[in-house]
């Protein structure tokens, strides 16, 4: 059971999730101008992160699926799971309470990061005027507060994805697999972008290139390849969770890439001179 049946696409699926973990590292990119030698010594950093990040995470999956029966374990609470059996074994069961208190404590500490992160960029795309001046709005501590408005409906009514699914599993499976589907669609373009920026003005002065003449077309096909590769395969419900009608998980993680996809859009069509009237933000009191 420690290796997956690599003749079962729906086996591979839980594959993407592991992408999950690796998602954001290009944010690291804003300390680079820090480091000493940055065309060494980064892509050095990013690489041994990348190691670390996965032989901690197989190994912290490892060990709840060691501990907590195959048929038991839940995407959402595993870890909350393996550690209530060890508590118990030990007899010291009254201990669970405060280590989920914990957890609880550092997942509202990771969640204020990422809640806050896109906000911010959001917002500084709202004060250059690609959104309504409803989105430029703050509050007394200055923080945009008509976007985290606007981000906790969306958040909302994508919770109620648990009163749609069989489990609590499949609901949260649905939601990491369409996190990472439009993750992939970003770094897909973003790999194009690559080539393209290199095949149109390929002796710019650049603060980083990939070494070998061939370099960047390589590591950018593997990049493109891996993301359709990943993307083809997270529309396949995984074997592992039982997840109910595949129309019906189809449609909801169509509908919602679609949806995240077409907002954007639509709203940097119909942007307006108008909307880039302030360059402060403006007080919402």
């Amino acid at each position: 059971a420690l290796f997956p049946n690599l003749t079962s696409i729906n086996q591979l699926v839980i594959f993407s999730g592991i992408l999950l973990a690796l998602a954001g590292m290009e944010m690291s990119a804003v300390h680079a101008a820090e480091v000493k030698n940055p065309q060494k010594d980064y892509p050095k950093s990013i690489g041994i992160s990348a190691v670390v990040i996965l032989i901690l995470s197989s190994l912290g999956a490892l060990s709840v699926a060691i501990v907590v029966p195959k048929k038991t374990i839940n995407l959402a609470s595993g870890a909350m799971e393996a550690f209530s059996v060890f508590l118990a074994n030990y007899q010291v069961g009254f201990l669970i309470p405060f280590v989920a208190l914990i957890m609880a404590l550092g997942a509202l500490g990771m969640m204020s990061t990422w809640i806050v992160g896109p906000v911010k960029g959001i917002f500084a795309s709202a004060l250059d005027g690609d959104f309504p001046p409803f989105f430029q709005k703050v509050n007394k501590k200055n923080m945009p507060q008509s976007i985290l408005l606007v981000q906790a409906i969306i958040v909302t009514i994508l919770s109620c994805i648990f009163l749609l699914m069989p489990s609590v599993s499949s609901s949260y499976w649905i939601l990491v697999n369409m996190t990472i589907q439009l993750y992939l669609i970003m770094y897909f373009l973003m790999f194009v972008s690559a080539i393209v920026l290199r095949y149109k003005y390929p002796d710019k002065k650049r603060a980083y290139k990939i070494p070998g003449r061939y370099g960047l077309y390589i590591v950018s096909s593997v990049g493109i390849l891996a993301c359709v590769f990943s993307f083809i395969l997270g529309f396949f419900p995984p074997e592992q969770i039982a997840t109910g009608n595949t129309i019906f998980y189809e449609l909801i993680l169509i509908g919602g890439m679609v949806f995240f996809l077409t907002v954007p859009m639509v709203l940097y069509s119909c942007r307006k001179e108008s909307w880039n009237l302030q360059k402060k933000p403006r007080s919402g009191r």
